[in-house]
């Protein structure tokens, strides 16, 4: 799904665009939209997340922001105990389960704990709309060999080069990166945070 939409491209530029130039823009919308998803760690929109996770007392959450728990089960399906601090921590409590016997089972450190969860903007923010629609439109409007010249000079020495070729195809700039970086997950894999 992508960040931002055509309508929020017309309402940055102010035009209107054909119907061969709304599918190329599409196209760069969901592009930019995971090149941000990738650099943040994030999906970003609100959806349910399955996380399979190996059992320890406390939980990192790899996707936000505002996670809403559904279940947090064993391997078995047992429904586990825990207590949620309402940002992205889940605590876990050891033993979870009683056998029937009524003899205390612990969770080891090999056990999975599935945990199901609602996370993400409801609304995308303006600001990450902003970004994913300015990265589209540098590549829309992109020459590949002509793309945002940028020149150093050293003495006698000149050096010059696209800007977006720096920053790839539909790459990101060095501001657009810094604008990002509070909805990075710090302290995740990439792995993890697209489990």
């Amino acid at each position: 799904m992508a960040l931002a939409l055509i309508a929020d491209v017309m309402d940055i530029t102010g035009e209107t665009y054909s119907d061969d130039e709304t599918w190329r823009l599409n196209n760069l919308l969901h592009i930019a939209s995971r090149e941000i998803k990738v650099f943040t760690g994030q999906k970003l929109e609100r959806v349910s997340h399955t996380w399979k996770t190996p059992f320890r007392t406390k939980l990192l959450l790899p996707q936000g922001p505002d996670p809403e728990i559904t279940t947090v089960r064993d391997l078995d399906g047992n429904d586990v105990t825990y207590s949620f601090n309402g940002y992205d921590t889940i605590y876990i409590s050891n033993p979870g389960l009683v056998q029937f016997d009524l003899e205390p089972f612990f969770y080891s450190f090999g056990t999975l704990i599935t945990v199901n969860y609602i996370a993400g903007y409801e609304f995308i923010p303006d600001d990450l709309k902003a970004i994913c629609v300015q990265m589209a439109l540098r590549a829309y409007g992109a020459n590949p060999l002509q793309s945002g010249k940028t020149q150093e000079s050293v003495t006698n020495y000149s050096y010059q080069q696209g800007q977006a070729a720096a920053a790839g195809a539909i790459g990101m700039l060095p501001m657009e990166q810094a604008a990002l970086l509070p909805y990075k997950r710090f302290g995740r894999s990439i792995r993890t945070a697209r489990a």
